[in-house]
């Protein structure tokens, strides 16, 4: 009986320990682009230019950029920084007024590939640059986020069922 209560308290001690361990995602994300998602700008950039939390690898084509009509606009030369592992660029064409999308695709430390896209738009009628919503400036942080959650919720449940099956030895 005493074994068996320790065992319970055992597994009630690990899942709690679960419970309140900060989760870890080996994944890059990106933390910084220039031009930002749904960036307004007067001026157009030469370059589009991402920093990534960790280094990541760039293999084939890492960035894309396209127009509105969906041509390519980047020169194709995307590269990661011999500076800073954790930034990759790439040289743009001259771009007259319009919208572009960048998608963008580079390899984490740990092999896991991940990938992104977001738009900006040159107008040089305006004066300086904006910041604007930009709905396709999104990356899979959503579903971090979501997945985050269920593990947490399933840590709960099994501290709860760990915890009703503690009371219930305990009570023998």
């Amino acid at each position: 009986m005493r074994k068996a209560s320790f065992l319970v308290a055992l597994a009630l001690l690990v899942c709690l320990t679960f419970a309140t361990a900060a989760p870890v995602w080996a994944h890059a994300e990106l933390v910084e682009s220039h031009p930002s998602g749904g960036d307004v700008l007067a001026k157009a950039p030469e370059q589009v230019r991402l920093r990534f939390d960790e280094p990541v690898k760039a293999e084939l084509e890492p960035i894309m950029v396209y127009s509105e009509e969906s041509e390519r606009v980047d020169q194709g030369n995307a590269r990661v920084s011999t500076d800073d592992p954790k930034v990759v660029s790439v040289d743009l064409k001259k771009l007259p007024d319009g919208v572009y999308g960048v998608d963008w695709t580079v390899t984490s430390e740990d092999g896991h590939v991940v990938d992104g896209a977001l738009g900006f738009t040159v107008d040089s009628s305006r004066p300086t640059s904006e910041s604007a919503a930009d709905p396709e400036g999104e990356t899979d942080e959503g579903s971090s986020l979501g997945t985050t959650l269920v593990a947490s919720l399933a840590v709960l449940v099994i501290c709860a069922v760990g915890l009703a099956v503690f009371v219930v030895v305990r009570r023998r």
